[in-house]
Formats: structure tokens, C-alpha cells, sequence
């Protein structure tokens, strides 16, 4: 910790003791168990700075850890814990829960085609996307007084034609679109 992270260090702030704790700060005989704080985060309880007999300023931070015990450590053996609601999530984060959970996902390549990440991406592109599904879509055709008819819309199944368009003949014949697919996500 630097004197800024000091002066902006607060009562109750998380800190961590570093796993390399230096000895000459430390009175005699508290390096042992200076020792095994070493790697544990505790609450700020104290803070305060004082002029040793040589004339040099010590800064030094009370912590209270969590089985309660207490241990006061210059600023150079601690650091400040990141708090958890203030770092940043990873730009492409819910895409990578999507991989995770078994989503097929696609990159966007630099002459603008959507190919595979694998199974093994590296998140390096700029743009990811879950692999869009589709679906079949068909017109259906239908006898009118005259002639034959073709529905204007495209629809799922013949239960979703005879509910959507209102048919209720029995006499239908289904047309696939021809290399047309509908995204469905």
C-alpha cells in the first residue's frame, strides 16, 4: 500500500497482508507472528502515523481479522481488497457464460463473416454472438371456389396455419420456403 491508498483508507475497508511480510518493520519478537497473518484479509480498525525515535515517519494499520484477533502492520506489508462490486466485469462476460453453458457462440471475422469459436476461444475478437437457431417456416396452399390459393405468411406447422389463418378446410398442401429459414432466437 502507497501513502495515497493510506490517506484514502478507510475504518472497516478489507485489506490482505502480503505473504512476504518485511522483518526490519516489525518490533522484536512480533515477526514470528507477524507470520501468520501472512496471505489473510482482515478489517481496518485502526490507522495512525507517528515519528519513530530516529526521526522517520512510520504509518502503521491496526487490522482485526476474523477470528479476532488483532495485529498492527506497517503500510508496506498490506494491500486493499478489490471489492467485488467494483471491478469490471470482463467485456465479452455473458457470452462466456453462454459458451459455458454449452451455447454454440460465433466471432465476427474482419471481412464481416460469423464463423465457429470452437472449443477453445480465446475471446480475442471484438464481437461475439451466440449462433442464432433456425427453424423451417412453409406457405401453404389451399382450394378456393375457382383457383388455388398461397397464404402471404409463413407459418411454423400445419396446426399454427389452420389457427393463424383461420382455414379450416381439410384439403391443404404445404410449400417449403425455399432456402429460407427463420432465426427463432
Amino acid at each position: 500500500m502507497n501513502l495515497q491508498e493510506f490517506n484514502n483508507l478507510k475504518i472497516g475497508d478489507k485489506v490482505v497482508v502480503h505473504d512476504n511480510i518485511c522483518a526490519d518493520n516489525l518490533y522484536a519478537g512480533h515477526y514470528e507472528k507477524a507470520l501468520t497473518y501472512c496471505s489473510k484479509e482482515g478489517d481496518v480498525e485502526v490507522k495512525y502515523s507517528y515519528l519513530s525515535r530516529s526521526g522517520k515517519q512510520e504509518i502503521r494499520v491496526g487490522i482485526r481479522f476474523q477470528d479476532k484477533s488483532y495485529f498492527i502492520f506497517n503500510i508496506r506489508d498490506i494491500y486493499i481488497m478489490q471489492d467485488k462490486q467494483t471491478k469490471t466485469p470482463h467485456k465479452h462476460a455473458a457470452i462466456i457464460k453462454a459458451w459455458a453453458d454449452g451455447e454454440e457462440i460465433e466471432f465476427l471475422t474482419s471481412k464481416g463473416v460469423w464463423c465457429f469459436v470452437g472449443s477453445c476461444p480465446a475471446w480475442c475478437y471484438d464481437e461475439y454472438r451466440i449462433k442464432p437457431k433456425f427453424e423451417k417456416r412453409y406457405k401453404y396452399a389451399f382450394p378456393g371456389s375457382s383457383d388455388w390459393y398461397i397464404s402471404s405468411f409463413y407459418y411454423k406447422d400445419d396446426s399454427t396455419f389452420r389457427a393463424e389463418s383461420g382455414y379450416t378446410g381439410s384439403i391443404f398442401e404445404k410449400i417449403e420456403a425455399s432456402g429460407k429459414d427463420f432465426q427463432c432466437n
